[in-house]
């Protein structure tokens, strides 16, 4: 099960791509999956995830690697258009 913080409001939820049971928002853009990627347990231990969870409550602006985040979300982009016939 993935842990991830939802890169809207703070609030913990289980899947990075998911419905944030706080305020709602799903990470629908390449960008914001890849922010919400990065905010997860894949990437952070829980202890720094709630320490995330708390600045973005708070209001506290988080500082990524842009150049990143949008080669990741050209990475989710191609393979939505390419996607494995089989992964088995």
């Amino acid at each position: 099960m993935t842990a991830a913080v939802c890169i809207k409001c703070g609030a913990m939820k289980v899947g990075a791509f998911t419905l944030c049971p706080k305020c709602k928002f799903t990470p629908e853009s390449g960008a914001d999956q890849a922010r919400s990627i990065l905010l997860s347990d894949h990437n952070m231990d829980r202890a720094a995830l709630e320490q995330v969870g708390e600045k973005i409550a708070a209001g506290v602006p988080l500082t990524f690697n842009e150049a990143a985040i949008a080669q990741m979300a050209a990475e989710f982009a191609e393979f939505r258009k390419h996607p494995p016939h089989s992964l088995l």
